[in-house]
């Protein structure tokens, strides 16, 4: 299952070791799916990382190295083309970019601009939640 996390997945579930992110998550560590990611994605996950309210997760240097861990898991995509499909908010423009580069199965998503999609080009958009059940089905 190849697959791409928005951003909001990733830093939830390394928040909270509890809940649907955090299984997702986990799944990417221990290599039952993979993750593809871009530049414009690490920047963003950077960007959100080095808010004050993310302390818990240690220091700035220790958040950088945790996520660094994680990417080295992750394939780093170079979307060739820049979309206009979300109005409401480009960011997630990004995440539909990478999975067309990586040639997805599905986006993990906690964003309703990108939930309400569907799917997108045959990659279909699910929440953490319903990602788990599909996998479950599927074993």
């Amino acid at each position: 299952m190849k697959a791409v996390l928005d951003t909001n997945v990733i830093i939830s579930g390394l928040i909270n070791s509890e809940g649907a992110p955090a299984r997702v998550v986990d799944l990417w560590v221990n290599g039952s799916i993979r993750i593809a990611t871009s530049l414009a994605l690490i920047q963003k996950i950077l960007d959100v990382i080095a808010r004050p309210k993310f302390k818990p997760l240690g220091t700035l240097n220790e958040r950088c190295d945790l996520i660094k861990k994680l990417l080295e898991r992750a394939e780093i995509v170079n979307p060739p083309q820049r979309l206009k499909i979300i109005s409401e908010d480009d960011a997630d423009n990004r995440i539909l970019e990478c999975a067309l580069a990586y040639s997805a199965d599905y986006i993990i998503s906690g964003d309703s601009h990108l939930l309400n999609l569907g799917d997108y080009k045959g990659i279909e958009i699910l929440s953490p939640d319903e990602f788990l059940s599909l996998k479950h089905k599927l074993l």
